[in-house]
């Protein structure tokens, strides 16, 4: 790629992230023919190239000197396919259940991985209030720092003037100190499933009974159900193992 094809390509992609798109890359290297009889004697297993991905709580297995692994040549000269932007779409009966929540006297909470700036539409569209003062992060910040993916006022309704606490312990200052803001709002950002749990906790130390609603094949889970007064698994997977030839599924560990 030349220099301005890739300027044009991070271009492209920065300005999907802002529009709320998860952006993919792709590309591939032919496998040279020294590689050949290695694949060929490997037919009945698959191995992996995995690298550190220090953006999230899992721990992946490394390959700490790159140098050593002969594998790691085929990430090298790669040729570039494309790029992907895709869109979560929250399920057209969300705004119209959320009322009817609100109607019950039920306060729903949305926790979310991403950040406050790329989670602002998905928020809208599921009837979630984005006004100024809606939503916390719990990722924590260092003393002075700022938060680069709050929403500033020239850019949308989240201010970064709204001074917000930003992680478990602040909330828990916030909450000791000024007021009960954070136990009102509906939308907390940058989560982990430690934090979601910690978060939970701190409901119930002022008194509200939590219901928690989450996929239940996500081991990570657990921990969050048995915390909450209430929890409701969500099974995505029995349907598409129903349909699926138990005959022509591997098991492979």
């Amino acid at each position: 790629l030349s220099p301005h094809d890739r300027e044009t390509i991070l271009e492209t992609s920065d300005s999907w992230k802002l529009a709320d798109l998860d952006v993919e890359a792709f590309s591939y290297a032919p496998i040279p023919h020294t590689f050949e009889a290695r694949c060929s004697k490997n037919t009945d297993s698959t191995f992996y190239l995995l690298d550190n991905d220090t953006r999230g709580d899992a721990i992946l297995p490394v390959q700490k000197d790159k140098g050593a692994s002969a594998e790691w040549i085929l990430l090298q000269n790669q040729i570039f396919l494309g790029i992907l932007g895709s869109l979560v779409i929250p399920r057209s009966e969300t705004q119209g259940l959320l009322s009817t929540f609100q109607d019950a006297g039920v306060r729903f909470v949305y926790f979310s991985p991403r950040n406050m700036r790329r989670q602002k539409e998905i928020a809208s569209q599921m009837g979630i209030d984005v006004a100024w003062n809606c939503a916390i992060s719990l990722r924590p910040l260092d003393q002075g720092e700022e938060d680069p993916h709050r929403m500033v006022s020239n850019y949308a309704d989240w201010d970064v003037n709204a001074k917000l606490p930003h992680g478990i312990e602040s909330v828990r200052r916030h909450l000791k100190d000024v007021d009960n803001v954070p136990l009102l709002v509906s939308l907390f950002t940058d989560v982990t499933k430690t934090t979601t749990k910690e978060m939970i906790e701190i409901f119930q130390e002022y008194n509200d009974t939590v219901i928690t609603v989450g996929l239940s094949h996500l081991p990570w889970n657990s921990k969050i159900f048995s915390t909450a007064d209430l929890a409701i698994g969500v099974d995505v997977l029995s349907d598409c193992l129903a349909k699926t030839d138990e005959d022509d599924l591997r098991y492979n560990a």
